[in-house]
């Protein structure tokens, strides 16, 4: 396994649209940078919503999303190495854990998240999953074994960034703290569990803020539970989540200029 980087501080603002051939996408280097920085980034130019969604049809990429399940450093934590996810820690209903079906499982919650941002509108996405350093400059969702270091219940953490200034920002999902929970679950439910999770953090760094249950109450689908709710039981997270209350991610009276840390937590641990 080869050696994580600490993150560099963040330096604001520096955006540069760099013009490759025909193609213009965000690069943290320039054309021709050597190595997998180029390959990476020419593998999010992109939107994955496409196939399935025609309003996506010649859209590019706005935000990059890269699931990094390998544990490594965080600019949340730039002190602490997160170790990756234990699979074994989670069980399923019919024997074994997820350490048995790692690879389709990654890909199962990377599908879901996907499908997930495409129904909200949000078509100029792409999400990869692997490790974070190879990416450059692109939203990260970091999935760890380690539960949160302030000793919380959160099971999330991510930088809030209202009107979507930035597009460097990270999420964390503690697995840890979902192990703690003890929690025994189909396949699809685990899936929907830390795709929910997942999903709910990059609605915040793209600029979605937490919604009440009364608001919530208002708007609905089917059986899908809102996904922004400020905190879901267990049984909201084994269920479908999608983005349902209308809510402006760039709201005029806001006064935050920068991200602004922001967390997932579970009511009274509610089951």
């Amino acid at each position: 396994m080869k050696s994580k980087k600490r993150p560099a501080g963040r330096v604001r603002p520096i955006r540069a649209l760099v013009v490759c051939g025909s193609l213009v996408t965000l690069l943290a280097g320039g054309c021709g940078a050597g190595g997998g920085l180029v390959e990476a980034a020419a593998r999010l130019r992109l939107n994955d919503c496409t196939p399935a969604f025609p309003d996506a049809e010649g859209l590019g990429t706005a935000d990059r999303i890269v699931l990094d399940f390998t544990g490594g450093f965080s600019r949340l934590h730039p002190d602490v190495e997160l170790p990756p996810v234990a699979w074994t820690a989670f069980a399923l209903a019919d024997g074994g854990t997820l350490a048995d079906a790692e690879q389709d499982f990654i890909e199962d919650v990377r599908d879901t998240i996907v499908q997930i941002l495409c129904e909200a509108g949000l078509y100029e996405v792409q999400v990869r999953v692997g490790e974070a350093e190879d990416f450059g400059e692109v939203n990260v969702v970091h999935f760890t074994a380690d539960v949160p270091t302030d000793r919380s219940h959160q099971m999330g953490l991510a930088e809030y960034d209202p009107c979507n200034h930035y597009h460097d920002n990270i999420a964390i999902v503690y697995g840890g703290q979902i192990a703690r929970y003890g929690i025994v679950g189909t396949y699809g439910e685990w899936v929907n569990i830390f795709a929910n999770l997942a999903a709910h953090e990059i609605g915040h760094t793209l600029g979605y803020s937490h919604v009440s249950r009364a608001e919530a109450a208002s708007s609905t689908r089917g059986s899908f539970t809102e996904l922004m709710l400020d905190g879901h039981t267990i049984d909201e997270l084994r269920g479908e989540q999608r983005i349902l209350t209308a809510q402006s991610t760039c709201p005029s009276a806001s006064d935050i200029t920068e991200p602004v840390l922001t967390h997932e937590s579970m009511p009274d641990l509610g089951r």
